[in-house]
């Protein structure tokens, strides 16, 4: 699926390899192990419930990341990580996985999709709004 302001196209990955980690390592606030991420990926890559691509240039580089997953109990997409490489930010990449998502909540018939964010202003802008709900942490 070849995105617009980006010109990046989004492909399921088969291999966590394929994947810059500085990619990973630059979402903040992360709420995950990256180690850990790759010792689970060939789970994660292979399971249905789960949206795990990259983005990809004209010459098939890697300059993005998107995983997100699928909870049936609560009928929710939620979003793990969104991330482009600096040269792509402010270039839409936000549009463009929004899309992406709105297609995959509609394939799972998903009530909603939700995200942890320390920029929530960069998702108004793109149609999301902010929960009612507050992520308590201990």
């Amino acid at each position: 699926m070849k995105t617009k302001g980006t010109c990046l196209k989004f492909v399921k990955v088969k291999a966590i390899d394929q994947i810059p980690r500085y990619l990973f390592e630059q979402v903040k606030p992360r709420e995950f192990d990256i180690d850990k991420l790759y010792e689970w990926a060939p789970i994660l890559l292979n399971n249905p419930m789960n949206l795990f691509g990259a983005f990809i240039d004209k010459e098939e580089l890697v300059k993005g990341v998107m995983w997100s997953s699928f909870n049936p109990i609560s009928n929710t997409i939620t979003v793990h990580v969104i991330s482009v490489d600096r040269a792509y930010h402010g270039k839409g990449i936000l549009n463009e996985a929004d899309g992406i998502l709105n297609k995959f909540k509609k394939k799972l018939g998903a009530d909603k999709i939700i995200a942890i964010t320390n920029r929530p202003s960069a998702g108004k802008r793109v149609g999301w709004t902010q929960s009612k709900s507050v992520i308590m942490e201990k």
